[in-house]
């Protein structure tokens, strides 16, 4: 990607450092890696927030078959049978909020805030490393074109010289 920045130059002369930044930059694997690493470590960062927040489920059923068990019953020498009383829809909440777990919660949440300062320093570096690789290769570049105009005229020099002493001899 340094590469096609310093293609760019020599295709377009008009190329300035801001704008070799920014192509680079944007189009940089190592940055974008970096950049996806601090997202992460943020998402981790409001996972890690949830231990202190309360957790609720919720579960229903019902009952489509109805067969009732029966209850056999002797009275007065004559049995009969007597269903059971089934409820055919059952629903629960449950509703739980931990008030101590021995701090796992705070050091989870402590640890994802310095994974992301850690993710937030490793992408600003990242980007200062690229940024000074491109700044010393587009002067490099900058450097290299001034030399060729330099010897460019330095052999015109040499070849008026060469053209001049033959001229004497």
């Amino acid at each position: 990607f340094l590469l096609l920045a310093l293609c760019r130059l020599a295709r377009a002369e008009s190329l300035r450092l801001p704008e070799a930044l920014n192509e680079v930059i944007a189009q940089s694997p190592q940055v974008q890696r970096s950049l996806s690493q601090y997202h992460e470590a943020n998402w981790r960062k409001t996972e890690a927030y949830s231990g202190f927040l309360p957790t609720l489920s919720a579960q229903a059923s019902y009952l489509f078959d109805k067969k009732y068990a029966l209850i056999d019953v002797d009275i007065a020498n004559s049995s009969f049978s007597i269903p059971q009383i089934v409820p055919t829809t059952s629903a629960s909440l449950l509703a739980q909020w931990s008030i101590f777990d021995g701090f796992s919660s705070t050091n989870r949440y402590l640890s994802a805030d310095a994974s992301v300062e850690a993710a937030k320093d490793l992408f600003d570096w990242t980007r200062f490393q690229l940024q000074r690789e491109i700044v010393v290769l587009f002067f490099k570049a900058v450097a290299a074109k001034e030399l060729k105009i330099v010897a460019e005229r330095s052999v015109r020099a040499l070849e008026d010289h060469l053209k001049n002493v033959r001229l004497l001899a």
